[in-house]
């Protein structure tokens, strides 16, 4: 221990420099891989970036610099980080102590979005009884292989309250399921708040679902364009209502997605959100740029549901004004900076369809050419699931790489024809992560 006290460190090549604002002669470092903050003075900053200086530091400053190593910010001269990049990449991609399933109840839909990436595959196809309980048998069948200790059951669609019995039905099995076998449960629901009242909210309480998404595409006839329903009216309203009740009940996150069409109007939600008081209630705001500018072949698969979608092509510097602004609000902003670990490189993540098919991406749901197998048999395309699919070689050095991982296993398919080739997101992190980690120092 003493020797390593006078041995000489380096910021770690996950360590990101970021000037403090407003200027004050400090500077934030943010480590991407822990994840770790902290804000240096400039004698604390020479003193890192001078490996001499350090042979002849107090104690206390010693101290400093253990700490700052212990947060991952510092490492030491010789250490090997890519090895242990490597080794943080293995274990998220390999740990099997969490089931995470996403369950489509339907592909139909109440509303008629026009920006919706799920018109290639909408039918009118529900979740069925007989598949509901095939899916019960196959997460026992896991269960009874792994030593699980967290389940997370998320229901998603389509609208997946349009089938709500096999909502109930398998929330119910999962909390048996997790007494069973001693399991942690979280579940949640992706609605789009319609269908939403209270009634549903009691019953989806009763059943141990705990967080809901809805979606909000600005104020008033702003959302009514982008999210009518069927039949053309608006819907703005009639989810206000049901969000009323929901923040009581529930922890909410509001999804918001935007162009230029409407990226003020989303402020003017956030506005009219905060003067309701629900900035104090509500979980998180969270909104995302409408994808435009990636070829015709998303019009057959599902992304909404995904968190990784190519941001560096999409309007950057409309998010960042649109989070600083709810920031200012006092609302609790979703992270933008994690984009990954793509979802469908995670063991036991998976993705099931009404018809039991199963996926690892929800990208892909809806092209059979991707499903990795079937509730009925279980999971039998290894190739698919991304299991041995290591870090592709120019992350190997990238600081972005535990943001990222690669990228979006869809929309790496969706530029190069090949879901295990490379999606970067650089571009969109040098763009935006200063002011994303100065946002984070402000909470």
């Amino acid at each position: 221990m003493e020797a390593e006290s006078y041995m000489s460190f380096r910021l770690s090549k996950y360590t990101l420099q970021v000037p403090a604002d407003p200027p004050n002669g400090k500077t934030l470092l943010y480590n991407t891989l822990t994840r770790s903050i902290v804000q240096v003075n400039e004698t604390s900053l020479n003193i890192i970036h001078n490996p001499e200086r350090q042979q002849c530091l107090t104690s206390q400053e010693q101290d400093a610099l253990q700490q700052l190593k212990q947060l991952g910010v510092l490492v030491n001269e010789e250490e090997d980080e890519f090895s242990g990049g490597c080794a943080w990449y293995q274990r998220i991609r390999n740990d099997r102590s969490v089931i995470h399933l996403t369950v489509l109840t339907t592909y139909s839909c109440n509303l008629a979005c026009p920006y919706c990436v799920e018109n290639g595959v909408k039918k009118r196809i529900f979740l069925k009884r007989n598949t509901s309980q095939q899916i019960v048998r196959w997460v026992k069948g896991i269960l009874e292989e792994e030593k699980a200790a967290n389940l997370l059951l998320t229901f998603y669609g389509g609208e997946p309250l349009l089938n709500k019995k096999e909502i109930y039905f398998l929330s119910d099995a999962a909390n048996i399921l997790c007494e069973h076998y001693a399991l942690k449960k979280s579940c949640r629901l992706i609605t789009n708040g319609v269908l939403l009242v209270p009634s549903e909210v009691d019953a989806l309480v009763k059943e141990g679902v705990t967080h809901v998404k809805i979606t909000l595409d600005g104020f008033g006839e702003d959302h009514d364009r982008k999210r009518p329903t069927l039949g053309g009216q608006g819907t703005f309203s009639t989810i206000i209502e049901n969000l009323t009740y929901a923040v009581n009940h529930l922890q909410v996150t509001i999804g918001s997605n935007f162009d230029s069409s409407n990226l003020e109007s989303v402020k003017k939600l956030y506005d009219y959100l905060h003067s309701l008081g629900l900035h104090q209630k509500l979980k998180a705001v969270h909104a995302k740029p409408i994808l435009s500018t990636l070829s015709d072949k998303i019009a057959s698969a599902i992304s909404q549901q995904c968190t990784v979608c190519r941001m560096s092509e999409t309007d950057y510097q409309g998010l960042l004004d649109i989070v600083k602004y709810a920031q200012t609000l006092g609302f609790n902003v979703a992270d933008n900076m994690s984009l990954g670990p793509c979802q469908a490189l995670k063991y036991h993540s998976y993705v099931i369809d009404p018809n039991g098919v199963i996926y690892k991406c929800p990208g892909f749901v809806g092209r059979p050419e991707f499903a990795i197998g079937d509730v009925a048999y279980g999971v039998m395309n290894t190739q698919k699931a991304y299991r041995d699919l290591n870090i592709h070689e120019p992350c190997q050095t990238c600081k972005y790489m535990p943001l990222c991982a690669g990228g979006c296993r869809h929309s790496a398919f969706l530029e190069n024809d090949d879901d295990r080739g490379m999606a970067c997101e650089g571009e969109y992190f040098e763009r935006t992560a200063g002011e994303f980690v100065r946002i984070l120092s402000s909470k």
